[in-house]
């Protein structure tokens, strides 16, 4: 009602007396960054995050996300020879939830025909989504064909680049990992976290987007050559080529975890002390029995691996190495389980499954010289 009274945002100081509120001063706020108004033209879509950003962020997280999405977008869009527009937002944020800017996308993309773009619109507003083919057939144009060149050259040399921007990524933070940082004033802090999340993650950010959009192309070359073997069901052979496909991060982490649960195992003290500790000092109740130290130990070593991972996307949410419980819950959960299937187990039947289809697929390929010469390369490219 202040900030109605005085028509703008107001700093009040109040307090409480007998339940009954009472106002003791008010200031305008002269600290909010000016903000631009919202274009009527522009087209804000949440779709893309909606996945991955489920709850809404944190204004520090927010405060990152904005510019290290934007760049995304148009380094994806630069490397696959459109143009970005440099006078439309990529991307705002409303209510403390990151949007889309549609617009930005139509304008990124409108070298290309009306139907290649609207499906890539599609595409690039969600990229999670399992977008099935729409519309029909058509004949394809000389931007269309220099799009597929663009993605197949991707295709080709992504993996070394990726895996170089990630080796700078962490030489450039190996300094962090031995510095006192406990010994630097606040506004130093803020620099280095606004460096380390702003300007050392984008690169990173922007080729994961870049990936996925290359990905989603060769999935859909790889959809058609399996349509095309002939085998019963395409999409779930299509599903069960790219689910057995080897050296998974997450599945590398899931090993440690099962690894990690096994060694709890065999000391039943310390399984006990994790299977029955309070949820909020997990450590506390494996540190007081016997062969507490050791698993102490086999932790330490896990989480110098994987302690950067989260639950949660937000930084404003402790990592592992942060909070070591969510580790031992995820211990815990495997050693309730009478059932888990060990995660080595699952990559060599996943394996196996997809070497089995890839071997039917390349069969029903044998049928026209064509197919023998031509697509079955094609074919063991988009693997």
């Amino acid at each position: 009602r202040v900030a109605e009274h005085y028509d703008s945002p107001q700093d009040i100081e109040w307090a409480m007396v007998g339940g009954d509120f009472h106002l003791l001063q008010c200031r305008p706020i002269t600290t909010l960054l000016e903000r631009p108004e919202a274009d009527a033209a522009d087209h804000w879509n949440r779709a893309m995050f909606t996945e991955i950003l489920p709850e809404a962020p944190s204004p520090s997280f927010c405060s990152v996300l904005e510019p290290i999405l934007g760049r995304m977008l148009v380094f994806t869009f630069d490397r696959l020879g459109q143009r970005p527009p440099h006078d439309v937002p990529p991307i705002g944020v409303f209510y403390h939830q990151p949007y889309l800017n549609l617009r930005f996308i139509d304008a990124a993309l409108s070298a290309l025909p009306v139907g290649t773009r609207a499906q890539l619109r599609g595409r690039f507003a969600n990229p999670f989504a399992d977008h099935a083919a729409q519309g029909p057939r058509r004949s394809l144009s000389r931007a269309d064909l220099g799009l597929a060149v663009r993605m197949l050259r991707e295709a080709r040399g992504l993996p070394r680049e990726i895996d170089q921007v990630v080796g700078r990524y962490y030489r450039a933070l190996e300094p962090y990992r031995c510095a006192d940082l406990s010994a630097r004033d606040d506004r130093a802090l803020v620099a280095d976290i606004r460096y380390v999340s702003v300007e050392l993650l984008t690169p990173l950010v922007a080729y994961d987007f870049l990936l996925i959009a290359v990905l989603g192309f060769a999935q859909r070359v790889l959809e058609a050559i399996v349509a095309r073997s002939g085998v019963a069901d395409p999409l779930m052979v299509r599903g069960q080529l790219m689910s057995g496909v080897t050296g998974n991060v997450t599945m590398q982490t899931n090993k440690a975890l099962w690894q990690l649960a096994e060694a709890a195992r065999h000391d039943p003290q310390v399984a006990d002390a994790i299977l029955h500790g309070p949820d909020d000092d997990l450590a506390a109740s494996i540190a007081a029995v016997p062969g507490g130290s050791a698993f102490a130990g086999r932790l330490g070593a896990f989480l110098a691996e994987h302690g950067h991972r989260e639950a949660h996307m937000d930084i404003a949410t402790p990592t592992w190495g942060e909070d070591p419980g969510q580790v031992l819950r995820f211990v815990r959960s495997y050693l309730a389980s009478r059932d888990a299937t060990e995660p080595a187990d699952q990559e060599r039947a996943a394996a196996a499954r997809r070497a089995d289809v890839e071997r039917e697929v390349r069969a029903g390929l044998d049928r026209s010289t064509v197919d023998r010469c031509i697509i079955r390369r094609l074919f063991g490219a988009a693997l």
